[in-house]
């Protein structure tokens, strides 16, 4: 019991240093590092407007990483504990493994983007008409990636058996790959058609390197969480494989692990919108037009 009290403990004080870490602002060379890869020039209020929803982000992915961990970790706790069992039964099971920590990661960043604040929400002055595209922050494959992904979950649901601690869990990886992989296409989108805020050129740039790092982020989790699920329903194939499954499985953690680490960052992978000096959409001003230059 004296163990189970340590361990206890000590994850409880992990856990509360990675909040406390993720509540922190960035300093000021990652907010640097972070604008030179945008080539962004950014003024003092824009440093403190980009600080503020750096750590916001940051803040809200990391909660959405730790409540599965806790709820999942807690809940295989009780049952080690209660029925000498390793693992609860599905559904509740999923909670223990990575992909859900990383489906709610992506949760987070996807709840971050769609409830950012405006700079300057009563400064309205313009309107954008120039409309964006998913595909202008991230590459074709990324999407065709995540979905062939869920179907091949869903490809394995009549090759999966039950293993003898996690009965029933093929069906619930499916339903779990679905239900990312939903999120995936509906959130990204939903960032993308985001209103932008209306002001001046810089204000224009801020924001959308800020949704392009939001986009990654939640692109790169979607994936992983994917990946994860993968590793768990080829673990669930018919034992006479076990060694091919097995090693497929752990090269689908693997990719996953990779993809999570640095597929979420902008600056790792290429960058499809905000990295050059773009022509700015056109802008309908609200006033009375003026004369232009001569």
């Amino acid at each position: 019991m004296l163990g189970w009290a340590l361990a206890i403990t000590t994850a409880v004080a992990l856990l509360a240093l990675l909040l406390r870490w993720a509540a922190r602002p960035p300093d000021t060379a990652a907010i640097g590092t972070w604008a030179a890869s945008y080539n962004l020039r950014l003024q003092s209020d824009e440093h403190t407007y980009v600080s503020g929803q750096l750590r916001r982000g940051r803040w809200l992915r990391t909660l959405g990483l730790v409540i599965p961990l806790v709820v999942g970790q807690g809940a295989m706790a009780w049952w080690g504990l209660v029925y000498a069992r390793p693992l609860p039964p599905a559904p509740r099971s999923m909670l223990t493994f990575p992909s859900a920590w990383a489906a709610g990661y992506l949760l987070g960043a996807v709840a971050a983007e769609l409830t950012r604040r405006r700079p300057h929400p009563r400064q309205v002055r313009a309107a954008i008409l120039a409309p964006r595209r998913l595909s202008d922050y991230l590459p074709a494959w990324m999407l065709w990636a995540e979905r062939a992904v869920a179907l091949a979950v869903l490809a394995l649901v009549p090759l999966a058996s039950d293993t003898p601690w996690i009965p029933g869990r093929a069906v619930p990886t499916v339903i779990a790959a679905i239900t990312v992989a939903t999120l995936v296409e509906i959130g990204l989108r939903a960032m993308v058609r985001r209103p932008q805020p209306l002001g001046g050129t810089g204000e224009l740039a801020v924001d959308d390197a800020l949704r392009s790092t939001a986009l990654h982020r939640a692109a790169g989790a979607g994936l992983a969480a994917l990946l994860f699920l993968l590793g768990n329903q080829l673990g669930a194939l018919d034992r006479h494989w076990w060694v091919l499954t097995g090693l497929l499985a752990l090269v689908c953690y693997g990719l996953a692990i990779g993809c999570w680490k640095d597929l979420t960052s902008p600056l790792w992978w290429p960058i499809r919108r905000g990295t050059a000096p773009t022509p700015q959409p056109p802008i309908q001003s609200r006033r009375a037009p003026g004369r232009g230059p001569a």
